[in-house]
């Protein structure tokens, strides 16, 4: 497999905070990102509509990308800003070395179709995957290896409830993300991660006609947060992104 970086890590663009003398800055001489990957899955399935599936993965990867926070730039007219901002800090996505990422995952499916009356409209869908990631970094700041990659989540679990009887089709959905490693620093006690988060969404669909289907979602039901960070331990909140619960509502259509 290759990932290819963002265009937007690829842009010569750079946002200054001159109160904290720091410098997010893009990287345009970001190098794809390569893997090797193993998978071995077991999966079973029920009569008449259901499965469940288990598996573990490895992936092998080279020149992995990833948010270094542990670098400054330097003096002189050809520090990459026109000698510009010396000694602030510096923060842009690089390329680590080797790195290597296992786990497992579990997944369960099903329709109670055998479920007398209206009640065989409802279903029930999970899965779990739990990963530990390994990775050698060329930073900035220094070299280290054996610490986790950046970007990766190490436990994840998402369950939902269906129901679907004649016009109308419910869906309310359950996701919950571990805290895990936003931005690399040689440093453990400067990492940013991002707090475990949950959110609950409801999706609710009625086919008034046989070719219009009116719709509403409700999104992050909770007003739970969705992308806090903090430095190297929870109580020391790095920034605080408000997403409240959102309604979207329309009519969708098949001519």
């Amino acid at each position: 497999g290759i990932g290819r970086p963002n265009f937007s890590n690829l842009l010569r663009t750079t946002t200054v905070n001159n109160e904290t003398m720091r410098v997010v800055a893009a990287n345009p001489d970001l190098r794809p990102q390569t893997t090797e990957n193993f998978d071995l899955s077991l999966e079973y399935y029920f009569e008449p509509a259901g499965y469940l599936s288990a598996g573990v993965f490895l992936k092998e990867i080279k020149d992995f990308i990833y948010g270094d926070a542990g670098g400054s730039v330097g003096p002189g007219p050809n520090n990459g800003f026109d000698g510009d901002y010396e000694g602030y800090d510096l923060v842009q996505n690089v390329n680590g070395g080797s790195g290597r990422v296992r786990g497992f995952e579990l997944a369960y499916n099903q329709r109670f179709t055998w479920l007398p009356g209206v009640w065989k409209g409802l279903g029930l869908t999970a899965n779990y995957t739990k990963l530990e990631s390994r990775g050698n970094y060329s930073s900035a700041s220094g070299t280290q290896t054996g610490a986790e990659i950046a970007g990766f989540m190490p436990e994840t679990f998402n369950a939902g409830i269906t129901y679907a009887h004649r016009a109308w089709d419910v869906q309310l959905k359950y996701t919950y993300r571990a805290e895990n490693l936003r931005d690399y620093n040689a440093n453990p006690l400067l990492r940013v991660y991002y707090y475990s988060k949950k959110n609950v969404d409801l999706n609710l669909k009625y086919k008034w006609h046989p070719r219009l289907t009116l719709f509403v979602d409700v999104i992050n039901i909770f007003d739970d947060p969705i992308a806090n960070a903090f430095i190297y331990t929870n109580i020391r909140p790095r920034l605080n992104q408000v997403f409240t619960p959102a309604i979207k509502a329309g009519i969708s259509g098949r001519f």
